[in-house]
């Protein structure tokens, strides 16, 4: 089941659970190489997760191939394969109906299932623009040299004095996964949600210092709860907004004009994601508001007091226009 694909680009080992993380960055570098647009490299970096999160359970160790297939037009091609039987599992179109597999499955074009006492594969595809190069011997040599030297990013541990305890609101749970291990790696303690109502009652319920909020929620939109987030004192902490979907000006606008404190699309390197929470956010932490405090979590820079301000001035301007004069 392993055999090598003529335009096998890069092979990958499940093995441990940070190879989860692995196999998504990769595959989405991969994604990018072979001249997927932005959006398609989003989807085959998750589909990739939320595969790889369904079968790093097994005994023995699966394998993830990433190649370029076909002629007309052609298609990247990732195929998973494993020796055994997946837990709980007995039958191949028991397997397609797994969470995982078949979320994976609605996020690429076809996905073919084979599974049997000895073990099983999946092969998902997803085409290629048509602008793009045909796979030749030479083009495919090319890409497979890049993939050799490309360096995953990695995640960077962070002072003890700059960890905070944040909320991660996705409905999607590769995707939670996925921010919440580069957070958790870099020392940030993570509390998960499905949906604006379990956001809403994990932040009443519990000192969070920061909000990381997808915008497209099955319950209430993303600018919903971070509405009801800041209007209500009680609640009321920084929020950013993490969306592979809303990415046009016009989402950024509306979010960051309904109360976000920052707005991030995917694909996101985890060093862009680590830094934008880390950003010394006006609004104190949990533990300092109980307290009655207002310290931060770190000295506000020149640059810093700069953007507090100006956050500041329009809070003011919003709400109460004639306390907020030109200075």
């Amino acid at each position: 089941m392993t055999s090598t694909c003529p335009g096998e680009l890069l092979r990958l080992e499940l093995v441990v659970e940070q190879d989860v993380y692995l196999v998504r960055q990769r595959g989405r570098e991969v994604a990018a190489l072979v001249g997927l647009e932005n959006q398609d490299q989003v989807r085959v970096a998750t589909a990739l997760s939320e595969l790889a999160r369904e079968l790093i359970v097994l005994d023995s160790p699966a394998t993830v191939t990433l190649s370029l297939a076909g002629d007309a037009p052609p298609v990247l091609l990732v195929t998973a394969t494993w020796v055994g039987m997946v837990p709980g599992v007995a039958s191949a179109a028991k397997l397609a109906a797994v969470e995982g597999i078949a979320a994976a499955a609605r996020l690429t074009d076809t996905c073919e299932v084979r599974y049997d006492l000895d073990g099983g594969s999946v092969s998902l595809t997803k085409r290629l623009p048509i602008s793009a190069p045909s796979p030749t011997a030479t083009r495919i040599a090319e890409l497979r040299e890049a993939c050799r030297n490309a360096r995953p990013t990695s995640v960077q541990h962070i002072p003890e004095e700059l960890r905070a305890t944040i909320l991660v609101v996705d409905d999607t749970a590769a995707s939670r996964y996925i921010s919440g291990s580069w957070l958790r790696r870099s020392g940030h303690r993570v509390i998960e949600a499905a949906t604006g109502t379990e956001a809403l009652a994990a932040l009443a319920a519990t000192e969070v210092d920061l909000v990381l909020l997808d915008v497209g929620l099955p319950d209430m939109s993303g600018f919903d709860v971070c509405e009801r987030i800041k209007s209500d004192p009680a609640l009321a902490r920084p929020v950013i907004h993490l969306s592979a979907t809303a990415i046009r000006g016009a989402d950024r606008a509306q979010g960051l004009t309904r109360g976000a404190d920052a707005y991030l699309t995917e694909p996101v390197e985890p060093d862009e994601l680590l830094a934008t929470v880390t950003w010394p956010w006006c609004s104190p932490p949990a533990s300092a508001a109980a307290s009655g405090g207002c310290s931060h979590r770190r000295p506000l820079t020149a640059r810093s007091k700069l953007c507090c301000t100006a956050r500041a001035r329009r809070c003011l301007s919003r709400w109460h226009p004639s306390s907020c004069a030109t200075r």
